[in-house]
């Protein structure tokens, strides 16, 4: 991103106060497979500060894919491959095994290997042997435990995994007379909740970069809407649009990162804008006397769907990049709203009114078929995981805002306790490639 942006100002960086989002898995998937995690062997003397065959477990239970089966309700706990009784296993149901050793590198005092042996119990055949190389402070140890996560998920479901991505989401807590608004960030199962910002103005429309190391969002500056992006290694803030006396919002990295559209009313009405982060120069994409808004780009950057009313009432379109011509994508539903396209970009998901309840829908663009894959009410901002397979979205319960799961089959949902943080705008990073 280029630094010739107006700094606006340097947020502090929130010290750590790290907790964590339970995920319950409330419909998982029929037939899920179901795996053993055998607990891992560690070199002695050696103290890990997390334990990683634990972090597996959580992340391929949370997945809905597999069931993970408690250590207590093992048969043996074998250590090689030489001291697997496969009938046991069979006995247990279990169709993967999967083995695993820390060992300290002798070479390099501080770092660990560590290494996992995966079986398939049908064949009672080895299938795949990964390893990861890392320090053993808690970060890398999560990092490295969530890197051997999606590797076991590659190689068993064939789709690639989501443990290493994060999610960004606002909390909004009444203080005294003031709402202050944090904005936190997580991994995608939930663990190492962390602020990176907080201010008593609202915040909304949180995207992410597509090197993870920025996020931009839609806040109030001096009575005016503003759209800032934020560096999270430092928490400076780059002015994207502050056109005065105009309401600024709704921003979205492209897939490349050169540009970030977003929706300005600088010119009177409210249209599509797209800023080039190199040359600071912005283009007006649309140009329509109705409200356009909520722009999000498709996965090769060559269109942007957004919302409007310009066929009288909310409905997603879809514009060419190069040439601004828009068409309509949905027809189905009396409001269609807040479109992304899923990484693939075989969908488009949006906030839909049908039959006086607001859900996630997912529009086939093959078919153009759109059918409603939340269970839930008063569903809003939905974001797409990068491998196309869930999504997260706020959601209401109980009158609190909360956040959850569902697959794109919606065969999968998960949700978090009524009883945690009033949670919204969560949006799902991309992978860090």
């Amino acid at each position: 991103m280029n630094i010739k942006f107006l700094i606006l100002l340097v947020a502090t960086i929130m010290s750590p106060s790290i907790w964590a989002i339970d995920i319950l898995v409330t419909e998982g998937k029929a037939g899920a497979a179901k795996i053993s995690i055998v607990p891992f062997e560690q070199s002695a003397p050696l103290t890990l500060a997390l334990n990683i065959d634990e972090l597996i477990r959580l992340n391929l239970n949370q997945s809905g894919e597999f069931l993970a089966l408690d250590p207590a309700n093992m048969m043996s706990q074998p250590r090689s491959e030489a001291d697997i009784y496969f009938r046991n296993w069979s006995l247990l149901k279990q169709n993967f095994l999967i083995l695993g050793d820390v060992v300290v590198n002798s070479a390099k005092p501080g770092e660990v290997r560590i290494s996992i042996s995966a079986f398939n119990v049908d064949t009672s055949k080895k299938m795949f042997e990964e390893f990861v190389e890392t320090t053993t402070d808690e970060y890398s140890l999560r990092k490295a435990g969530n890197e051997l996560s999606d590797r076991i998920y590659e190689h068993i479901t064939g789709v690639k995994g989501i443990f290493q991505t994060k999610i960004a989401f606002v909390t909004r807590e009444i203080v005294g007379n003031d709402t202050l608004q944090k904005i936190h960030i997580m991994d995608a199962n939930g663990e190492n909740v962390h602020v990176v910002y907080q201010d008593t103005a609202p915040i909304i429309s949180i995207t992410w970069s597509h090197d993870l190391k920025y996020i931009a969002y839609a806040t109030v500056k001096n009575g005016n809407w503003v759209v800032l992006s934020q560096r999270l290694a430092t928490g400076e803030h780059f002015v994207i649009a502050d056109y005065k006396n105009a309401t600024n919002s709704a921003p979205a990295f492209s897939p490349d990162g050169r540009y970030i559209a977003f929706q300005s009313t600088k010119d009177g009405n409210y249209e599509i804008y797209i800023k080039d982060l190199v040359t600071s120069d912005v283009r007006r994409l649309t140009r329509n006397r109705a409200i356009d808004t909520e722009p999000s780009w498709s996965p090769d950057g060559k269109k942007i769907v957004f919302t409007s009313d310009r066929g009288g009432s909310a409905q997603v379109y879809e514009a060419d990049v190069s040439n601004g011509r828009v068409v309509r994508l949905t027809f189905d539903g009396k409001y269609n709203a807040k479109p992304s396209y899923s990484a693939d970009g075989r969908y488009v998901v949006t906030v839909s009114l049908q039959n006086d309840v607001y859900s996630i829908a997912a529009l086939d663009m093959e078919t153009g078929k759109m059918r409603i894959i939340s269970s839930t009410e008063f569903d809003e901002s939905p974001s797409i995981a990068p491998n196309a397979s869930n999504l997260i979205y706020a959601t209401k319960k109980n009158g609190k805002s909360v956040l959850s799961w569902v697959s794109m089959d919606g065969k999968i949902t998960k949700s978090m306790p009524v009883d945690a943080h009033d949670i919204r705008e969560p949006s799902w990073s991309p992978y860090n490639n």
